[in-house]
């Protein structure tokens, strides 16, 4: 058995020379022989995916050329047989690390076989190196062909395997690079041949491991061996790989724990080797940079000295037939236990008799176990097919005695894929889809279906019920026209509802009179153009059943009118605005009158009529005269879509001096239909309007189509609310220094007074008091839904007339006050008053009208700000200001 370590051992002679002189304490070989049955290997990826006649694939012997594997079980080909010229496609390895390569070299070194065709299928092999795992941007390292004729690279003298080597450049030195092999067919047709590939090795130069590595798990292809001896694989998973310096010991051991044994190194997959006694396994681990190893856990392969069961299912294959009623069973044996898959359309998996109905065809694998755990394997194909519904014509047939009529089968609910359908009738055991029987008798005839595979249930059986007459049924006779206008002309006649069969005749027969005698016309067929006929003619036809009885029909009366046909006349051809009024219609041009289709008319008998369609009719009037002759004529009623019109904007509100755009839109209608708009108040036309009310407004639009429909869904109004501009004003009232502001500002919703750059309200109506005398600029900004508006005034504030005296007449002390303020008078007065800014007597003292005295007031109760002494002597007045604080 080919392994990994007879491959690197074969590089590593055929690279001796070129590696003698490098530096190789990080170099890690890696290889593939294609020996497992999985294709691709693991890690390795192609593009395109290609077909079967252009792709990579795995075989384990060759044809166009004849070889083998050149070591082991496998090999890859390329396919170019009965290619296209210039079909190609890419095989890649894992990606592979050469960030430690250094002034190393690093090779790839592979196996092709080459025969003696002709130089003209030069079908050709490309060695390729990149760092992702496409061509785009790959380097071509090598090319060989696979005729041994051509120089690429060289010439052959036999055929046969033939190693290549080519250097990957060093500019390949990443942590991710990957090898390309990429068959190319050149010479298409079927003239082209296999490329044919093996033992793959190539250099690799990845960072030195450090420190403990990871061991990972064991797992084997069987952990338990039948029949006294045998080997299996051992794999290597989740331990530490991609460094240099990893090195893998593998040890067996014949009790757990050991003493284990070594026996293989430097691979991930190894083979047991011949065991005939349970044995334990385990792997070593080891990065020689740091000199750190691990243990894998231990496994366990054991040997049973018993040979495996042999496993058996009855039927060896089966079909189910759908809708049948009947499962196949399908019975295991040779083993203890039985596990079946796949589970679908199975009614157990764990018994050795189970009962299959899958949907679809579908090979059963059954794995029986003895009790050791040894197994063997089965399977059992299970084909799926449906059961025919048969369906037999005539259902019911009469025919005359000594007649011989065909009976048909079909089937349905058989599925594809090549099924067919054996018919058998009973009774005379006839077969075939198609039989001729004989009438002898009134019978039932049974017609059953079976498929190819046998499939047949209750619904693969149909009847024919055949009706044995010795009198034929004659039937009647339809006339194109009983009432022939112009003068002479003819019609046709046919016959309804009468017996039919090989041995049934038919002879129509005609006479001036409806009591004869009568004269032959036409035989042996159904129907028939009378001769051009000038008077009444009488017509009747003679049905005879086996050339014996025979029965005849009814007479039928052909009249003549020498008079043209009326010409019929309708109008109009018509829109019809659905859900709105009808349309009247009215013909003309006869006596009477027959409408159809009946749908959406008021009547189908007058001449007038009102229509009101639900979708676009063309209504046909057929119009008689008095002797019933006819004409008809037709009208078109188009039905057509009432607009649902509406509105963007359904209510909105704009400021005074603002306008609004306002938009109308109809449902979707149908082609070629359009809608024009128009608006209330003023008239206003179009789907799209811009409008300045200065009042609330109702915009009314009503929509109607160019086939004039318009109806109430057709109108919308749209509520234009008109805010008004603010304007700002105020007036105001006095009380000493106190001003009361009141707002006249119209449309206003907020206020901001300013009565000095640090003095401000958002009143309505708010209250200042002014220290002094003086000129006051005064401004109110009023605030709308719409805009400010702001309003500048002067004040002129005087306090009585006689504000801030100079002194001469009387003073105060200390100014401002905060405990006591003195008044000292020079003039005579009778009281002396202490005044709020409100002009409020908040204490006063009385005086002795003498010419000079002082009055102290306590002012501490006082709330600090500006307050007023007033000096009265009779009528006279005088007024000064302090601050208490």
């Amino acid at each position: 058995m080919k392994t990994k370590i007879t491959k690197l051992i074969q590089f590593a002679v055929v690279l001796f020379f070129t590696l003698s002189n490098s530096t190789a304490f990080s170099q890690v070989i890696q290889s593939e022989g294609f020996n497992s049955a999985i294709f691709l290997p693991t890690g390795w990826s192609a593009a395109p995916v290609g077909s079967s006649t252009n792709s990579w694939t795995r075989s384990t012997a060759g044809t166009f050329p004849t070889c083998a594997p050149h070591s082991g079980a496998g090999m890859a080909r390329y396919n170019s047989r009965v290619s296209t010229a210039g079909s190609m496609q890419t095989i890649a390895t894992p990606a592979f690390d050469n960030s430690q390569l250094g002034a190393n070299v690093s090779h790839i070194s592979l196996w092709i076989f080459r025969n003696d065709t002709l130089p003209a299928a030069y079908d050709t092999l490309n060695v390729m190196v990149n760092t992702t795992a496409d061509t785009t941007g790959a380097i071509t390292i090598g090319t060989i062909a696979r005729s041994r004729q051509l120089a690429i690279p060289d010439t052959q003298a036999t055929n046969g395997w033939y190693q290549y080597i080519f250097t990957i450049p060093s500019t390949f030195n990443t942590a991710t690079n990957y090898l390309l092999f990429r068959g190319v067919t050149q010479s298409g047709g079927n003239t082209g041949y296999r490329i044919f590939i093996d033992d793959i090795a190539w250099e690799t130069y990845p960072a030195l491991c450090s420190g403990t590595p990871t061991a990972g798990t064991i797992t084997a292809g069987t952990s338990l061996i039948c029949g006294g001896s045998g080997s299996t694989n051992l794999i290597l998973n989740g331990a530490t790989t991609g460094f240099a310096g990893i090195n893998y010991q593998w040890q067996s051991a014949s009790v757990s724990g050991g003493p284990y044994t070594n026996f293989g190194t430097s691979v991930m997959v190894i083979n047991s080797g011949t065991l005939t006694s349970t044995t334990y396994f385990r792997c070593k681990v080891t990065c020689t940079a740091s000199n750190d190893s691990v243990f894998t856990p231990e496994i366990t392969v054991r040997v049973n000295p018993n040979a495996a069961p042999v496993v058996n299912v009855t039927p060896a294959s089966a079909t189910y037939c759908t809708n049948s009623g009947v499962t196949p069973m399908l019975i295991a044996s040779g083993a203890a236990t039985y596990t079946w898959a796949p589970a679908q359309g199975l009614s157990s998996t764990t018994t050795d008799t189970v009962f299959a109905s899958p949907t679809n065809s579908t090979t059963y694998l059954v794995t029986g176990y003895d009790t050791f755990g040894c197994f063997d394997t089965a399977t059992v194909r299970v084909s799926v097919q449906g059961t025919p519904t048969v369906t037999a014509t005539p259902t019911n047939v009469t025919s005359c005695l000594g007649d011989s009529i065909s009976l048909s089968a079909a089937s349905t609910g058989i599925g594809g894929g090549g099924t067919t359908v054996n018919y058998l009738w009973s009774p005379g055991g006839l077969t075939g889809a198609t039989v001729k029987v004989p009438v002898d008798s009134s019978i039932t005839y049974y017609v059953t279906g079976t498929t190819n595979l046998g499939c047949s249930g209750p619904q693969s059986t149909d009847t024919v019920v055949i009706t044995a007459l010795s009198i034929p049924n004659a039937g009647t006779i339809s006339a194109a026209d009983t009432v022939l206008c112009g003068g002479a002309v003819t019609t046709q006649l046919q016959l309804l509802n009468a017996t039919s069969g090989s041995t049934i005749s038919y002879s129509w027969e005609f006479s001036s009179s409806a009591t004869g005698p009568w004269t032959v016309d036409t035989t042996g067929v159904t129907s028939i153009t009378t001769d051009t006929l000038t008077a009444r003619t009488y017509y009747r036809c003679v049905v005879t059943c086996g050339g014996s009885s025979s029965s005849t029909t009814p007479v039928i009366s052909i009249n003549l009118n020498p008079n043209l046909a009326p010409v019929v006349t309708v109008s109009p051809n018509a829109n019809h605005c659905a859900g709105s009024t009808p349309v009247i219609l009215v013909a003309g041009g006869a006596t009477s009158y027959s409408w159809s289709p009946a749908t959406g008319l008021s009547s189908t008998t007058n001449d007038t009529v009102y229509a009101s369609p639900t979708a676009s009719t063309t209504y046909i009037v057929t119009g008689y005269d008095s002797f019933g002759c006819r004409d008809t004529a037709s009208v078109r009623v188009s039905n057509r879509q009432i607009p649902n019109v509406t509105v963007n904007t359904l209510a909105a509100t704009i400021c005074e001096g603002d306008s609004i755009t306002l938009t109308a839109n109809a449902s979707v209608l149908p082609p070629n239909t359009t809608v024009t708009y128009t608006w209330m108040p003023g008239a206003l036309t179009g789907a799209t309007i811009t409008v300045a009310p200065i009042v609330p407004v109702d915009y009314i639009v009503t929509g109607v189509t160019n086939f004039g429909c318009t109806a109430d869904i057709s109108v919308d109004t749209a509520m234009i609310s008109v805010n008004q501009l603010t304007h700002s004003s105020f007036t105001y009232t006095q009380t000493l220094g106190s001003f009361t502001f009141t707002s006249t500002s119209s449309n206003a919703i907020s206020y901001m007074w300013h009565f000095s750059p640090n003095d401000s309200s958002t009143s309505a109506n708010p209250t200042f008091v002014y220290p002094m005398d003086g000129m006051y600029p005064v401004i109110l900004i009023a605030t709308g839904l719409c805009n400010s508006d702001t309003i500048i005034d002067t004040l002129n504030v005087i306090f009585d007339g006689i504000n801030q005296l100079d002194g001469t007449e009387f003073s105060m002390s200390p100014n401002p006050a905060k405990d006591f303020i003195k008044v000292d008078l020079k003039l005579k007065a009778d009281r002396v008053e202490v005044v709020d800014v409100q002009g409020r007597v908040v204490v006063a003292k009385k005086v002795e009208n003498v010419a000079s005295s002082n009055v102290t007031f306590d002012v501490r109760e006082l709330t600090n700000g500006i307050y007023f002494i007033r000096v009265i002597n009779g009528s006279t007045t005088r007024t000064n200001k302090f601050i208490k604080e």
